[in-house]
Parts: C-alpha cells; sequence; structure tokens
C-alpha cells in the first residue's frame, strides 16, 4: 500500500448513518497504511500493551462547545478497563480478547451511545520495520534469556520463563533423537516450530509483556542485498556477524559477542556431545561459544542462496498442506540454515569436496549432503561418537568414527548403497566425484564417520543461534496466507487432510530406527516407510499452556489454534499478503489480483467470517518436488 493515512472505508466496514464510524489504530498501522492482519477478521483491532487511537470520521451538527464524547472500555470478562474523553483519545488494552468499546455522545441535553467491538491480541511485525526502541527491546529480551538459568528466570520473572538451554534441550530431545527427528522432516515441521516460537514469544513476554518475535523476511534480502552477508540482520548490534573472520567462528563484536553454550550439560540434558556441551552428540566442538560460518566444507554458502520469492511463488500454487510442509521444511527456509551454520573441521588435503562436486552435474549445493549423511548412518548405528572426551582431549582424539567392529568385512560400497546413502545422493556413487574428490568408497566412508564440527543453524541444537527466532515467522505467516486465500477469497482450494510430500533426499529418509535395549556395537534394526513419532496428526506437541489453562495440543489441535481467523490465538502479524520485494519485482502470490492493493481493497469492502473445519486423515505421497529438504 502507497496511502500514508488511513480512511474511513479503509477501516470502518460496518459504519452506516445512524452509528458514527470509528478508527482503532497504533503509530504502525498508520505509518504503513493498512490494518494489523490486512483487516480481514476483526472490524477493529488494538494490539495489546501498544498505545492505541481511538477516533470518530463522522461530522454533526451540534457545535463544538455544545458537543461531549465519551468512551467506556469494557474488558472480555467484563470488568470495567477505563473512560476517556474527547476523540480522539489514547488507550492501551492489556487483556487478549474481545472488547466492547462504548461510545457516549452527548449535544446539549441529547445523549447517544453506540458500541464497538475490539479485538486485541499481540502482533508480530517484520524485524525492519519495528522501531530502534522496539527492536531494542526485543534484543534485550532475548538476551536475558541467553544469559539467565531457568530457575533464576522462573524466580525472578514468572512460571512461562523460559531459559535458552531449556529451549535448546527441548529442540535436541526431538531432533537429535536417535531414533529418528520427532520435530523436521515430515507433517510436525510447522506446528513444532510455531509451538516452539510461541513458548519464547510468552517467555520474553514475562520480561516485558509488549514483546513479540518479529519475523524475517528474507525475500527483502534475497532482492535487495547483493551478498547476504551485509543484510541488516547481521549487523553486531542486532544478530551478530554472519560469518566471523576467525579460526573458530565465533561471533566476537556486538551484542552477540563470545555468546556462551552450556558445557558441563550431562547434569541437564541427556542429549549432549562428549565434552559435556549442550550441542549434538556428532556435533563434537568443544568451543563453548555460538559457532557460525558462511562455509560447508569449504563451498561458499554450501552453493545456496537465500530462498526467493520465485520459489514462495511456485509453492503458492501447491493445493495440498502436505506440500507446503515439505516445501517449508526444505528448500524455502533449510538454505538459511546451512549459509549461516555452515560445517569445518576436516582434512581438506586428503578432501577436495569443491573439485568433487564440480565434477559432476548435482553442483556445489550437496555440500549440505556430507553432514546429512553422516547423521543418517549415526542414526543407523555405523557412526559412533565418544561418550566422554576430557576438556583437554584433543579435537582430533575425540571425533565420531565407524569402527572396525562396526564395518567388519563389509567393503565400504556395501555400506553405502544399504543405507540409503546412494539412493538419497547419487552422485556419492559416481566414480567422477570420487576421483575429483581424491578418494574411493572406502574414503568417503571414513570423511562421513568423521563428522566434523558444523556451526549451530546447521544442527539440532540450531536455536542456541538467535537468528533462530525470526526465521520461522515467514513459514507461518505463508502458510497462513495460502490458509486465508483458501478459506476466505476462495482464491485456492486447499486439502488440509494432514499429511507430508516425502521425497528421496538425504534429510527426508523416512526411516525410524529402535535402539531399545542395546548396549555396545549392537545395531538398531530399521525399518523404512515408517512415520517418526511427532509427526502424526494426533501426537501431542512437547510445549503448550499458550491461554494459561494447562492445555494441550496435537499436531490438529495447533494447526487449528493457529488458524489466523482464531479469535483464542494470542498474536497476528501485521500483513499475510504484503511482501515489498515480490510486488517490487512484479511476483503476485494468487493471480485473482493484481498486486496487494487490489487485494486490500477488495478485503475492505468485505465483513468476512466463515465457519471452518479440516480433516485429520493421514495422507502420503510421492515427492512432486525435487531438492533439498529439512536439515536436522
Amino acid at each position: 500500500m502507497k496511502n500514508s493515512q488511513f480512511t474511513k472505508g479503509d477501516l470502518a466496514f460496518d459504519s452506516t448513518d445512524d452509528v458514527p464510524a470509528i478508527i482503532v489504530s497504533n503509530a504502525y498501522e498508520r505509518a504503513k497504511g493498512h490494518k494489523v492482519g490486512d483487516g480481514i477478521f476483526w472490524q477493529h483491532f488494538a494490539q495489546r500493551y501498544r498505545d492505541t487511537r481511538i477516533e470518530t470520521t463522522s461530522t454533526n451538527d451540534c457545535a463544538a462547545d455544545n458537543f461531549g464524547q465519551r468512551w467506556d472500555i469494557i474488558r472480555p470478562d467484563s470488568t470495567y478497563g477505563g473512560t476517556f474523553y474527547g476523540s480522539p483519545v489514547e488507550v492501551m488494552f492489556a487483556d487478549h480478547g474481545h472488547h466492547t468499546v462504548k461510545l457516549t455522545e452527548t449535544c446539549g441535553d441529547t445523549t447517544t451511545s453506540y458500541e464497538y467491538d475490539v479485538m486485541s491480541k499481540h502482533v508480530r511485525y517484520e524485524i525492519r520495520s519495528l522501531s530502534n526502541e522496539d527492536r531494542n527491546a526485543f534484543f534485550n529480551a532475548l538476551h536475558a534469556v541467553y544469559n539467565t538459568n531457568q530457575k533464576d528466570g522462573v524466580a525472578k520473572y514468572g512460571a512461562k520463563f523460559r531459559s535458552i538451554e531449556y529451549l535448546v534441550r527441548e529442540h535436541l530431545y526431538g531432533a537429535a533423537s536417535k531414533d529418528c527427528d520427532h520435530w523436521h522432516d515430515d507433517a510436525g515441521i510447522l506446528t513444532h516450530h510455531m509451538a516452539f516460537t510461541l513458548e519464547l514469544e510468552q517467555g520474553l513476554q514475562t520480561i516485558q509483556p509488549n514483546i513479540t518475535i518479529p519475523y524475517w523476511d528474507y525475500t527483502i534480502d534475497s532482492y535487495s542485498v547483493s551478498d547476504f552477508v551485509n543484510s541488516p540482520i547481521f549487523y553486531d548490534s542486532w544478530f551478530g556477524a554472519a560469518s566471523p573472520d576467525n579460526d573458530e567462528h565465533i561471533i566476537t563484536k556486538g551484542r552477540w559477542a563470545y555468546q556462551s553454550v552450556l558445557k558441563n550439560a550431562q547434569d541437564y540434558s541427556h542429549v549432549h556431545n562428549p565434552y559435556g556441551v549442550l550441542r549434538s552428540p556428532w556435533n563434537t566442538n568443544p568451543i563453548g561459544f555460538i559457532t557460525r560460518s558462511r562455509y560447508t566444507l569449504g563451498v561458499k554458502d554450501g552453493g545456496w542462496t537465500i530462498p526467493a520469492c520465485m520459489d514462495f511463488n511456485e509453492v503458492s500454487n501447491f493445493d495440498w498442506i502436505g506440500d507446503y510442509f515439505s516445501a517449508l521444511n526444505g528448500e524455502l527456509h533449510g538454505p538459511i540454515h546451512i549459509m549461516i551454520g555452515g560445517h569445518w573441521f576436516y582434512d581438506d588435503h586428503s578432501y577436495n569436496i569443491s573439485k568433487g562436486l564440480a565434477a559432476t552435474s548435482s553442483g556445489s549445493q550437496l555440500s549440505d549432503g556430507f553432514l546429512l549423511a553422516s547423521k543418517f548412518l549415526w542414526r543407523q548405528g555405523y557412526i559412533r561418537c565418544p561418550d566422554f572426551c576430557s576438556a583437554d582431549t584433543s579435537t582430533t582424539d575425540c571425533s565420531c568414527s565407524i569402527p572396525s567392529e562396526i564395518q567388519g568385512d563389509k567393503d565400504a560400497y556395501t555400506i553405502l548403497e544399504s543405507t540409503g546413502i546412494f539412493n538419497s545422493i547419487g552422485t556419492f556413487e559416481q566414480p567422477a566425484f570420487l576421483n575429483a574428490m581424491g578418494t574411493t568408497y572406502q574414503g568417503l566412508l571414513d570423511f562421513l564417520g568423521h563428522v566434523g564440527h558444523p556451526g549451530e543453524m546447521f544442527t539440532s541444537a540450531a536455536p542456541y543461534d538467535p537468528t533462530f527466532w525470526p526465521l520461522h515467522g515467514v513459514a507461518e505467516r505463508f502458510m497462513g496466507m495460502a490458509r486465508i486465500a483458501s478459506y476466505e477469497f476462495d482464491i485456492i482450494d486447499l486439502n488440509e487432510t494432514w499429511g507430508y510430500r516425502h521425497s528421496d533426499v538425504m534429510s527426508d529418509t523416512h526411516v525410524v530406527c529402535d535402539w531399545d535395549g542395546l548396549t555396545g556395537t549392537e545395531m538398531p534394526d530399521c525399518v523404512k516407510g515408517v512415520t517418526c513419532s511427532g509427526h502424526k496428526s494426533d501426537d501431542l506437541l512437547p510445549m503448550g499452556d499458550f491461554l494459561g489453562s494447562g492445555e494441550t495440543y496435537t499436531n490438529m489441535e495447533f494447526y487449528e489454534f493457529s488458524a489466523p481467523w482464531n479469535d483464542d490465538l494470542p498474536y497476528t502479524y501485521d500483513t499475510f499478503f504484503d511482501w515489498p520485494a515480490c510486488s517490487e519485482q512484479g511476483i503476485d502470490f494468487f493471480t485473482s489480483y493484481s498486486s496487494y492493493n487490489s487485494l486490500y481493497t477488495d478485503i475492505v469492502a468485505r465483513n468476512p467470517l466463515k465457519s471452518k473445519t479440516v480433516s485429520m486423515d493421514t495422507e502420503s505421497s510421492p515427492s512432486k518436488l525435487s531438492g533439498m529438504s529439512g536439515i536436522f
């Protein structure tokens, strides 16, 4: 939207000649020129804990010195919320839910009253659109989460506080489990990460109640930033350097300089690395700080670029949520994890990864496949990592490997073929690749067994990197846009049958391994085609109590709870349909509308809200897309 000022038509859907039109707005809405959430589901909306202006736009014949206006606010629980006089008035809504705003106008001895419904929720904004004050408040609260332990945080801020160690442990328990990944690479990907983000957000609100987690619309960076490391996201005062220039890959400047990672984590978490650092078991890096690199085994940015508008546009044509889940798990967000995390600590004299990949048609994007293949071999029991390494053990002596008693008399080719590595990455089987890389099948197997050191964002400990937190809002917002497009505007007919579009990429193994009761070098039983627990429609999420009533959520229940039109959802987004970088390129996700302006005009002309149900049946089918899947 280009206009910078509200009009009566923009903001008042139900005004009549008998009922004065009112405008309810905050400073962000007035600056941007349209209502929060695109004004689709609530005629009047107020952001919680944000100064809200309420004013009338109607004129009357009463003399100014004989005219008065009084506003009475009634909270969702029917208690009195305050009285204000005149127009405009500034009001702060603290409660979530429907408020009644009663306007009483007097003209001499004549008194007339009107009532309006105002919904109040938290609002998530694109991080660049925040004021400096609001952005700093978010960063300050997030920094407190990273530097306050769980016990002290609960004592100081309240029961919903979450320390970063608590959150990383929760993510590790789901994503670094030996049997399978309970959070990624299947239908539970989006619900887990939406709920996880809300869990932190409500923790931040114990520190300062008006804070929400901003989203990072990286389509803006894809379009307008020639090199992603120069994005404002990586300012020292924001999230810190994308690729620190030191051998240990530690952020050394700004707000997140030398941000620590929990050591001696064996007393806190049953998942940790051999040094006792709160990392994936196969990430044997002993460094006690967050790490990043733009290089994955020497390949710049892992061969990837930031997901662009054209990528989102392709997915917007899909008509099943299983396709959306797969794309949002993989190509629409996975490259960011790889590009920020990176992967190092390998013998670059013996293995020339870049040359090997250049010798094939697959290209450099396969550089991330090595770590994914290592993780898959670890789950299947071939790769073993030390249980314990003392602090003075060298990184060379504290590395993962494939023990001789595990390999036995099997040749490397047989192991790589039977475990599905070649099926997912055919390039690894090509002699041209091996020759250019300077190795053999056995050398490749040994390389995978070594694993190396990936940065946090390319691991199951990704929440340790603060860039993790604004990342998934784009996925939720995009999914919400598709749901609205189907539910409200009939632009698409979205099939909401629960399921996931599986493919043959390396992380989407669709394999579950049974480790129960095993000891020593015993090997697990692994079954292909089984859904990992955590991804079925009725599987319970590990987080909940978002409404303060102790409620729990299955995947399907949270999917329904997160519907953009749900009154009970504690938050909404500043916009679902406005993607400025895409509009600048002439890319509009839905061809029924030539621009966001034309869609917004249609929204303003409506007073929508329909009933909604979704199917809980499970569906899974072969892949439509080729390309990457998730990374954990």
